[in-house]
């Protein structure tokens, strides 16, 4: 199975070598890269307003709510939780990951770097920011 998986992939390298030069190839894998980075953030955009929107829809906005002041708590602590008990591995910074993938690994990354900072992203955000909001919003 391995080998097909090294065929396969030899074999696009010899027919971009022979159909796509360098330059052009720089280009398509900067425009992916573009698409794929435009898609993570509206995904992060998308469940911090989603968990946003759960945690203040039944808020009164004329007196003062202290839950504003426990969800960032609450938030930091559900996003350690899930790096400890779900990913079980440091992610760290997404941009030292990449280095050191690039620099040591072949550019390899670890698959659960793909999705893993997105999610704690948006746990720790979505309720964090709640407190900026209210603060805002006086």
């Amino acid at each position: 199975m391995e080998k097909d998986k090294q065929s396969l992939l030899q074999q696009f390298i010899k027919w971009r070598e022979r159909n796509i030069n360098e330059k052009q190839f720089i280009l398509i894998l900067s425009f992916l890269v573009g698409i794929f980075t435009a898609t993570a953030a509206l995904i992060l955009k998308f469940f911090i307003h989603e968990i946003q929107n759960f945690l203040t829809e039944n808020f009164d906005t004329t007196e003062a709510n202290y839950l504003y002041l426990v969800y960032p708590v609450v938030g930091i602590f559900l996003a350690g939780w899930f790096v400890r008990n779900i990913v079980k591995d440091d992610i760290s910074h997404g941009v030292t990951k990449i280095l050191y993938a690039i620099s040591r690994r072949q550019g390899r990354i670890k698959r659960h770097n793909i999705w893993s900072s997105t999610i704690a992203s948006a746990i720790t955000i979505g309720l964090v920011d709640q407190l900026e909001q209210r603060h805002r919003s006086y």
